[in-house]
């Protein structure tokens, strides 16, 4: 690992993770499916990224869930 990725906070290591293993995905993905079938993953892909952002905000905004360890981790979701 390259020393910019240890002096990284653990968000933006996960953040740089998640960004990596995204372009492999579509990687392979375009190597194996149809044109249609990625059409299909993209838009399943959408869906998840706006589920994540709306629990996000969910959690923000719920008073009870303050201090919830998945309220501080929920960041690293958001896209």
């Amino acid at each position: 690992m390259s020393k910019e990725y240890e002096e990284m906070s653990t968000v933006e290591q996960w953040e740089h993770s998640i960004d990596f293993w995204e372009r492999k995905k579509w990687q392979m993905l375009v190597k194996y499916l149809t044109p249609e079938q990625l059409e299909a993953v993209r838009n399943v892909d959408g869906i998840v990224k706006r589920l994540r952002y709306g629990l996000k905000r969910e959690l923000e905004d719920n008073p009870v869930a303050e201090g919830w360890p998945v309220c501080r981790e929920a960041e690293w979701y958001a896209d």
